[in-house]
């Protein structure tokens, strides 16, 4: 299904890239410039999709307000370590990120595929 998309978002942009080479007024340009970078969006998101397994099926949730009301309180991702007790529990380290945590805050989008 991916494959169908990104053909068709790609044919698109094609088609609005060769538009862009030819004579337009300065409103139409600009309208086919925004295209383009929607398209191209389109395209890139489409891809970390595929690339992260993310679905239609998948379950988006956004973090709400922080309780703590500090300048640096933030979210983080832990393992419970199958204990309700704190104690026990781990920071979930990610190589590809800075510092290897992952940080959050009010508003960001936690996708489950």
């Amino acid at each position: 299904m991916a494959d169908y998309a990104q053909v068709t978002l790609k044919h698109a942009l094609a088609a609005v890239v060769a538009q862009l080479h030819s004579p337009q007024d300065a409103a139409v340009k600009a309208e086919l410039i925004a295209q383009k970078q929607q398209l191209e969006a389109a395209l890139s998101l489409l891809s970390q999709c595929d690339q992260y397994g993310v679905t239609s099926a998948a379950n988006f949730t956004r973090l709400p307000a922080q309780l703590c009301n500090t300048p640096s309180s933030e979210y983080r991702i832990i393992e419970d370590c199958e204990s309700d007790n704190p104690v026990d529990w781990c920071e979930v380290e990610c190589l590809e990120q800075p510092l290897n945590h992952v940080r959050l805050g009010p508003g960001d989008v936690v996708i489950e595929c």
